[in-house]
């Protein structure tokens, strides 16, 4: 088992979490912000993107930032075309892998501690009017401030 008993934080009782993003409206990328007196150990997370029938080829990428600057980028290898549902599963470690039952792989850093303010966002490249992100559901171990 993992030890997440992080130097320095010894006093913060951390735990597992599943964490959900807002669920946008069309044409809008999901950005989730750390909430105030929280600390995120990021593992992982997965959403759904639905693309309308307009044609051009997306590009799915998660950022994360310090709420202005982008600190990390991870990009998904393959595109999504139209009229299509992919999943997008970002894994702490993992190697990218291609489209799988249009399911897509996404290996990001292993120790992204991320404190309050900074955000966990997407960024696609053509992204469409009608197209859909799901909601965000992020795994990491929270500590409490």
């Amino acid at each position: 088992m993992a030890n997440f008993n992080i130097t320095g934080f010894e006093r913060y009782k951390p735990f597992i979490a599943t964490v959900a993003s807002s669920d946008p409206a069309a044409n809008t990328e999901i950005s989730y912000t750390v909430p105030a007196g929280q600390i995120l150990f990021l593992q992982g997370a997965r959403v759904s993107l639905v693309t309308d029938a307009n044609a051009a080829n997306r590009t799915v990428a998660m950022t994360i930032d310090d709420g202005t600057t982008v600190i990390q980028r991870f990009t998904a290898t393959s595109t999504q075309a139209a009229s299509l549902t992919y999943g997008y599963t970002f894994t702490a470690g993992a190697e990218n892998t291609v489209v799988l039952n249009l399911e897509n792989v996404v290996g990001i850093g292993t120790n992204l501690l991320l404190p309050s303010g900074y955000r966990i966002k997407t960024v696609t490249n053509n992204i469409q009017a009608t197209d859909n992100f799901g909601v965000m559901t992020l795994y990491a171990v929270k500590y409490t401030l």
